[in-house]
C-alpha cells in the first residue's frame, strides 16, 4: 500500500483527500527517512500510521484516548493542546495539525507552540475546515453559520470546532509566530467543492475585493484548507 495514494482510509479519518493531500505536502518537504514528526491531535492515528510507513518518527498526541487506535500507542501522549505542548524547543522536524486549530480556545497561541517546538528550518502542516470556500460562505448566506460549524446547542458548535480559521487569521498568526508560508493546497475539488461556471463568476468579484497581496491566494474551492509553513533557519 502507497499512503500518499491509498483511497481506503477508516472512516475515522478526516475530510476525504486531507489525509493524502497533507501527507504528499509533507513527503514533498520533508525526504529525510526518521525526521522526527508530531502528528497533533492525532485522532485515530490513521495520519501518523501512513506517515511512519513513510519512515518517519511520528510523536502523536491527543486530549482523547481515541480507540480503536492505528498507530503505535507507545509514541501517543494524551494531552490539552490549548496548555503549552509538553515538548522541548526544537524538538521536531515537522509538525502536522490535522483539522484541530478549530477545536481551540487560543488558535494564534497553538501557532506559537507550534513553532516553538519545531528545529529552525522545520515545516509545518496544518490543515483547517476552508471557510473562505464558495461552499461554505454560501452556507452561511443561506443558514447563518459556515460549514462544519453548526450551532448543536446555545453553547457547542459541530464536531466540537470554536473557531471558523479564515486566510486573513492564519497570515496574521503565522507571521506572529515567525512563519513564513510555502504552500497552500486543498483536500479535493471534485463535485460541489469545485469551480463552476457561475462560481468562477462570483470567485473573480470576491477576489477583487481582498488586498492585492491576497487576491489569488483566496482558497474559493475545496472544504478542507492545507497550509505549508516553515520555521526560518538559524
Amino acid at each position: 500500500m502507497n499512503p500518499l495514494t491509498d483511497v481506503n482510509w477508516p472512516p475515522v479519518a478526516a475530510a476525504q483527500g486531507t489525509h493524502q493531500q497533507s501527507l504528499a505536502f509533507l513527503h514533498r518537504h520533508l525526504p529525510k527517512v526518521g525526521a522526527k514528526v508530531l502528528d497533533l491531535p492525532c485522532g485515530a492515528g490513521a495520519f501518523a500510521s501512513a506517515a511512519t510507513q513513510l519512515g518517519f518518527d511520528v510523536q502523536t498526541m491527543d486530549i482523547h484516548p481515541n480507540e480503536p487506535y492505528f498507530a503505535d500507542p507507545a509514541k501517543r501522549i494524551i494531552g490539552d493542546a490549548n496548555q503549552p505542548l509538553p515538548f522541548p524547543d526544537g524538538h521536531f522536524h515537522a509538525v502536522c495539525s490535522i483539522e484541530g486549530i478549530e477545536h481551540l480556545e487560543n488558535p494564534t497561541q497553538f501557532v506559537r507552540e507550534l513553532f516553538r517546538v519545531l528545529s529552525p528550518g522545520g515545516y509545518c502542516v496544518l490543515s483547517t475546515p476552508n471557510v473562505d470556500s464558495y461552499r461554505s460562505r454560501h452556507n452561511t448566506l443561506w443558514r447563518g453559520y459556515h460549514r462544519y460549524f453548526r450551532p448543536e446547542s446555545d453553547t457547542e458548535k459541530d464536531s466540537g470546532h470554536m473557531h471558523p480559521i479564515d486566510l486573513y487569521f492564519m497570515m496574521g498568526a503565522m507571521k506572529k509566530a515567525g512563519f513564513e508560508m510555502l504552500d497552500l493546497g486543498v483536500n479535493s475539488m471534485e463535485g460541489r467543492a469545485g469551480p463552476s461556471i457561475w462560481r468562477e463568476f462570483v470567485r473573480k468579484h470576491l477576489s477583487s475585493l481582498y488586498p492585492p497581496r491576497l487576491r489569488e491566494k483566496v482558497p474559493f474551492y475545496g472544504d478542507v484548507l492545507i497550509y505549508v509553513m516553515r520555521k526560518p533557519a538559524a
